[in-house]
């Protein structure tokens, strides 16, 4: 009589292992197919691999329990199904690849009351969170001021004159783990321009200019320009 081969079981699911930054290893049961047996692993960044049609879907065809994937991206929860023989397909769940931890990059945007702060994504994902904080206390017991943002860079406002401020950034992963924090360049705010206040003590060899700090600390040191023409300091 004719030969015939029975059907393939359909595998069953196992955790994923060797997720790092930018790999990850799915795994399955062969659940007594023999060795031999051929599995295609289909990754996508959408749920239902197998059907979804996403254009970046990746798929390995393996006779191992396993499909290894690399040039992954931070930050990104991964969906895998495999399937024996292109038959039907089991679901083996996702994972997520961790966060990065943002890289440190130079502030600009300074005036006497902001600050604009910039770090690089370091690869993570788009749409990945940071946390960046501001203080002028170097070991942050005090926050000036905080922000969540999914941009790589934020402006701090509302800030003293002439005052020395530390950033810091974090990211915060999908899997609920965050990096530990970069430390940014700190940057010191500007001086605020005095405001100006009637004369006083007019007599005829003397008189005495006056203004108020507007914002500056005390010690700040001011220039104080005498003419007999307008516009003495041009």
């Amino acid at each position: 009589l004719p030969s015939t081969g029975t059907l393939t079981l359909i595998p069953g699911a196992a955790p994923f292992t060797n997720v790092t930054f930018t790999q990850l290893q799915a795994n399955w049961v062969p659940n007594g197919n023999p060795p031999g047996t051929s599995y295609e692993a289909i990754l996508s960044t959408g749920s239902a691999p197998s059907s979804n049609g996403f254009s970046g879907n990746v798929s390995s065809v393996t006779t191992n329990a396993y499909a290894a994937y690399t040039g992954l991206v931070p930050n990104t929860t991964y969906f895998v199904d495999v399937a024996a023989d292109h038959l039907v397909y089991t679901v083996l769940g996702s994972t997520v690849t961790p966060v990065r931890a943002p890289t440190s990059q130079a502030p600009d945007g300074i005036t006497e009351n902001q600050i604009r702060a910039h770090w690089g994504a370091n690869r993570n994902a788009p749409g990945t969170v940071f946390l960046a904080q501001i203080s002028a206390d170097l070991g942050f017991s005090t926050l000036t001021g905080s922000s969540l943002t999914i941009n790589a860079s934020v402006v701090f406002d509302s800030l003293e004159p002439l005052t020395t401020y530390y950033m810091r950034v974090q990211a915060l992963g999908w899997d609920g783990n965050s990096t530990a924090f970069t430390s940014l360049p700190p940057a010191e705010t500007l001086a605020s321009p005095p405001s100006p206040q009637p004369f006083t003590n007019i007599t005829t060899g003397t008189l005495q200019g006056n203004w108020t700090a507007n914002g500056n600390p005390g010690g700040t040191s001011y220039l104080a320009i005498l003419s007999i023409a307008p516009s003495p300091s041009t």
